[in-house]
């Protein structure tokens, strides 16, 4: 999200959306804050990015919300999924997100035809 030059063009809205994910970063990170791992990816990702280094000392914090992400795909155009948070049952600690179709949209149609076609 804050590190690739394509993220950026292909997330829409990226600051909305990057601001958001690093809310949640700070919220699944927070036990974990004296991590050494934890603590080297994040003087990474201030290195890499100016937006996360201004940020970062905001101290925003937020849960996963249910939203729509759009996507500015390079060949399959505008896409909208409503994106997901999943918790396997047994692994309280790993989360997995899924971008799922929007009913009478047809991004998810579109996105696959790229693969079949």
């Amino acid at each position: 999200m804050f590190a690739s030059a394509d993220a950026r063009e292909l997330v829409g809205d990226w600051e909305r959306e990057a601001r958001r994910v690093l809310s949640q970063f700070r919220a699944e990170t927070v036990p974990l804050r004296d991590d050494v791992a934890v603590v080297d990816l994040i003087e990474r990702l201030r290195a890499a990015s100016v937006e996360f280094a201004q940020w970062w000392p905001r101290h925003d914090v937020g849960g996963f919300e249910t939203h729509r992400r759009l996507f500015h795909h390079p060949r399959a155009g505008r896409l909208e999924f409503e994106t997901q948070q999943l918790i396997p049952a047994g692994e309280p600690d790993l989360r997995v997100v899924v971008h799922l179709g929007i009913p009478g949209d047809d991004s998810a149609q579109r996105l696959a035809a790229l693969s079949t076609g």
